[in-house]
């Protein structure tokens, strides 16, 4: 069945930041799902480089040491990114599972035996793709009448992190899911004009 346009859009355009999340917990079918539309993503190039891996968190146990090492990094850091850090820890504590987003760094390793400059498109490539599988899956939680919230900080965490949770590859990012206590609200976004530029060639 084909999705209209239209629908598609609405969903982007309606979905929200969630950072309150009520007690009711999302069903094991529905976590499948929202990791299922992730793997999904658009892979690298014609042999299908497919770099994510997502580690879910439901024990709640994990999920509120993760919002304590933030919290202990908050105390260290400087009163910007004390502010980002203690943000995150608070939405951390209601959420209801956590997907941890790795790179396994796949297509960098291919790549290595290339000059720099591929090295570094391989990187991007990489951040790319999995930031591609990541919007897949709030859309996806969206959809389904899960909240969603994506944090790139907890990278500031990463070693005290994967220490916990015993992973060595880097983490891209930790997104926060649950129902919502309460439906969040989007900022404005720049104006088609300010984004949109047209290149036109010389005659």
């Amino acid at each position: 069945m084909k999705v209209l346009a239209p629908e598609i859009l609405k969903l982007i355009k309606s979905r929200t930041t969630t950072r309150v999340y009520s007690e009711k917990r999302v069903a094991q079918s529905v976590i499948a799902k929202i990791v299922d539309s992730g793997i999904w993503g658009p892979s690298i190039l014609a042999v299908g480089f497919q770099p994510w891996k997502f580690l879910v968190i439901e024990n709640k146990r994990t999920i509120q040491d993760v919002a304590r090492i933030l919290k202990k990094k908050a105390d260290s850091a400087g009163i910007g990114a004390n502010i980002i850090l203690r943000v995150s820890a608070k939405v951390f504590q209601t959420a209801d599972f956590l997907i941890v987003v790795y790179n396994d760094r796949s297509f960098r390793k291919f790549m290595n035996r290339f000059r720099k400059s591929y090295q570094i498109m391989a990187d991007k490539a990489e951040l790319s793709a999995i930031s591609a599988a990541i919007q897949n899956m709030l859309l996806t939680a969206e959809s389904l009448g899960v909240g969603g919230c994506w944090h790139d900080s907890p990278v500031v965490c990463e070693k005290e992190i994967n220490a916990l949770l015993q992973k060595k590859e880097p983490m891209v990012a930790i997104l926060t899911f649950g129902y919502p206590l309460h439906k969040g609200r989007r900022k404005p976004r720049k104006a088609i004009d300010e984004a949109r530029e047209y290149y036109y060639e010389k005659v």
